[in-house]
């Protein structure tokens, strides 16, 4: 436990230093707009970061073996990551000189998948008691995660511009046929999708129990 309890506030401490170098980054090229194409308004991945990675810190505090602490604490890391990357490569395509700002515009094409599977699918699944309700729900479990990596992986290597978030950043690990990683991101998201319907599914008939 104690050991449990150490890494959880490690990992809530990445997460706080993570968000505020993405938030200095922020201050820093404010008068660099956005694109068009940017979905949310801008800072709000910094403000997820704290908020899901402060509960998550807390609740993995008072509960070391409870996994709902532990999935909220490393969504608020992914948000963390997510928020310092953009920042860092909007920044690069503005021409401020900053190496590497491809590669981090690249971790932009494919941060958000893990966050909505872990948001959408396992914190609804093992929700509340860090547990799924049965043992015939682990197979979504396991489905879910194959089809994020499956859908993280298509997005990563789809060729062309970094998305609507960054569209000046070309993807440096994109490869030809364009066609291959894209049809592997659509089905890894489909999957995705029915993974979070059945977890649903799992939290009404448990409730309904």
């Amino acid at each position: 436990m104690r050991w449990a309890r150490r890494s959880a506030w490690l990992l809530g401490a990445a997460t706080l230093v993570i968000a505020a170098a993405g938030l200095a980054l922020m201050a820093w090229d404010w008068s660099t707009p956005v694109p068009k194409g940017y979905f949310g308004i801008r800072g709000f991945a910094g403000l997820y970061a704290v908020g899901f990675g402060g509960v998550g810190a807390l609740m993995t505090w008072r509960r070391p073996g409870h996994l709902v602490g532990w999935i909220l604490a490393v969504v608020g890391l992914v948000e963390a990551l997510d928020f310092v990357t953009f920042e860092y490569g909007l920044a690069g395509s503005a021409g401020r000189g900053l190496p590497g700002s491809g590669y981090a515009g690249w971790v932009q094409l494919w941060i958000w998948v893990p966050f909505v599977a872990l948001v959408a699918v396992y914190l609804v699944l093992l929700f509340p008691d860090g547990r799924v309700s049965s043992p015939r729900w682990r197979p979504v479990s396991w489905l879910a995660c194959g089809c994020a990596v499956i859908a993280a992986a298509g997005l990563a290597f789809s060729p062309g511009s970094e998305g609507p978030n960054l569209p000046g950043l070309s993807n440096p690990f994109g490869v030809a046929p364009a066609e291959v990683p894209f049809d592997a991101a659509v089905a890894g998201l489909a999957g995705l999708v029915c993974c979070a319907v059945l977890a649903v599914w799992s939290l009404v008939a448990r409730g309904r129990r």
